[in-house]
């Protein structure tokens, strides 16, 4: 069938005019941090809203799944990891999803957890002189996750759920939190792309970090430098709404992959549904692995 134009054009049109007025945080991508480059002492944000990355004691710039990856070991002493600040997008939300991907050279065991019981923490937003709301982690071959969502004694509440996750070999994690979804559990994560489990245990808002800095690599940076991750770790992303099953699909069936906003994601299915051809924006170069 062949569709005017003209037609197209509109529907083009609506799709910008959906996105110029759609709420500031609706469906935006947060940050991007390709981890391909920390020449200068810094890792840049690729999703242009200034979340630059400060490396500390000197995370290697290594090969990794997407061009390059930062190298963290925890067999150094130096608690290499990378800070982003207080990360403010996290504070109060009532939905954000974060994914990455990892490979793990070996498990730290218990000896270095937060506490929290996280460990091979990937991603954190925590700190021992104010407070900690998020840490994305692991736990022998199962993933860990922490939220404080001010919803009655979570903050001393770890989910973790059996990935199957195997040492020396890429991995992609992914979390997904929603407080008021409704369709199927608020938290629900994901390893190599599908769902391995869900929970109902949060139900509020991210609470308040206060100064506490984002980091990857490790959990509170100011003091104690918890569950120190000893492997590679590749292309972290953080959104302000929920992922679904099909989007975490396509991060980790098409490495590097940003998920489109959701006015673009709308024009895109009309489109689609009238046969003209689409396809997903992508950030990264050719000769993805």
């Amino acid at each position: 069938m062949s569709i005017p134009r003209i037609l197209i054009a509109g529907l083009l049109g609506i799709g910008l005019a959906l996105a110029a007025v759609a709420p500031a945080e609706a469906g935006l991508l947060l940050a991007h941090w390709k981890l391909d480059t920390g020449a200068g002492g810094v890792t840049p944000d690729s999703s242009g809203n200034g979340w630059t990355g400060t490396l500390v004691n000197g995370p290697a710039v290594a090969a990794g799944k997407v061009n390059n990856a930062f190298d963290f070991s925890s067999s150094d002493g130096d608690n290499d990891h990378v800070t982003f600040g207080n990360f403010t997008p996290l504070e109060g939300a009532t939905e954000f999803s974060a994914s990455a991907w990892f490979y793990r050279r070996s498990n730290n065991g218990t000896g270095n957890d937060t506490n929290h019981n996280v460990n091979d923490v990937i991603l954190a937003h925590s700190a021992n002189s104010t407070n900690d709301n998020f840490e994305l982690g692991l736990d022998g071959n199962r993933i860990a996750l922490y939220l404080d969502t001010n919803s009655g004694g979570d903050f001393t509440r770890k989910f973790t759920v059996t990935g199957g996750i195997s040492n020396n070999a890429w991995h992609h994690v992914a979390v997904s939190y929603d407080k008021d979804r409704t369709s199927w559990p608020r938290a629900r994560v994901y390893l190599d792309g599908a769902p391995v489990g869900s929970t109902d245990d949060w139900s509020g808002t991210l609470d308040n970090a206060g100064s506490s800095p984002l980091t990857i690599g490790l959990a509170r940076p100011d003091n104690q430098n918890w569950g120190d991750f000893d492997g590679l770790i590749d292309d972290v992303q953080i959104y302000s709404f929920g992922l679904n099953d099909n989007q975490v699909a396509t991060l980790f069936n098409a490495p590097g992959t940003v998920i489109p906003e959701p006015a673009t994601l709308l024009i895109w299915s009309l489109l689609a549904g009238l046969g003209v051809g689409v396809g997903w924006r992508r950030t990264r170069r050719s000769g993805e692995v």
